[in-house]
């Protein structure tokens, strides 16, 4: 049960991940080459010894369409997997229900 919840809290990153790059066009670190590939590792590292914040992988103010959408952002992104929201959390958040109604995703995990 453990390793399902790691496997879904690496799905959460991804999806912070994923979603910066649908807002920028680009990864938040480079990593087309060889040089570029040791920027990647050293940012990883950084990020978890804690030098770095997540925040610093987080698009501009303008680039973000809502506050709701940073706060998203900076949860799906947080270092330690434990501290990371789970997916059905995640979805309770103000960005996924801006609308006011659940979603088929949301509507699903709640079941009949």
């Amino acid at each position: 049960a453990s390793d399902a919840r790691a496997d879904r809290a690496w799905d959460v990153w991804s999806l912070g991940i994923t979603a910066i790059v649908l807002l920028t066009g680009e990864f938040p670190v480079p990593y087309q080459s060889a040089q570029n590939v040791m920027m990647l590792f050293a940012c990883i590292h950084d990020l978890a010894s804690g030098e770095r914040n997540p925040e610093s992988l987080l698009p501009s103010a303008e680039e973000c369409t809502s506050v709701a959408m940073r706060e998203m952002l900076l949860l799906c992104l947080q270092i330690d997997p434990k501290a990371r929201p789970s997916c059905t959390d995640l979805l309770q958040h103000a960005f996924f229900s801006a609308g006011g109604e659940s979603t088929p995703a949301q509507q699903k995990l709640k079941g009949p």
